[in-house]
């Protein structure tokens, strides 16, 4: 329930065992991302070489954050939990497949490396680094945290995170 981030359960637990659901969750969710982070290091690349899924082929967890490498623009996304990278190299919803480009957006909201990608057909949306000279070198953890104003912005705007 931690890891498919299944509130209900984690209530009815936090209720249960007369805990404040919260810090039952942190209590869960900490040294579960700590493990499967150490399990996704170890993981070769070449094992997920030809994954075109919007959830992690380590341990399942939708995509948090993408990244646009280079001039061609290759997409890389990378993992909301255990942070594992894969190539992601399509331009459709990471999350439906929508590929209609009518009905796929981005904004910005400053001219920082970061924009929102938008898909008009789910309501999703996934925040992009665009890092046009080759890989940021930025933990996607630091950079989904550096970035929280982007999704203050999409939810205001009425759209939902792929994660």
């Amino acid at each position: 329930a931690a890891l498919e981030d299944d509130r209900k359960v984690i209530l009815e637990t936090a209720l249960a065992v007369r805990v404040n659901p919260p810090l039952l969750e942190f209590a869960l969710q900490t040294p579960l991302r700590t493990a499967l982070e150490q399990v996704s290091a170890d993981v070769d690349p070449a094992e997920a070489e030809g994954w075109r899924e919007h959830f992690c082929p380590v341990c399942g967890s939708p995509a948090g954050m993408a990244e646009l490498v280079g001039e061609q623009e290759e997409r890389h996304l990378s993992c909301s939990t255990c942070f594992y990278q894969w190539s992601f190299n399509r331009p459709d919803c990471t999350f439906c497949g929508n590929k209609d480009s009518e009905k796929l957006t981005h904004f910005f909201a400053d001219d920082g490396p970061h924009r929102v990608d938008v898909c008009l057909v789910c309501g999703r949306y996934m925040k992009t680094r665009i890092s046009p000279d080759g890989r940021s070198g930025v933990s996607p953890e630091l950079d989904d945290l550096s970035t929280v104003l982007l999704d203050l912005l999409a939810t205001q705007e009425g759209y939902r995170s792929c994660k």
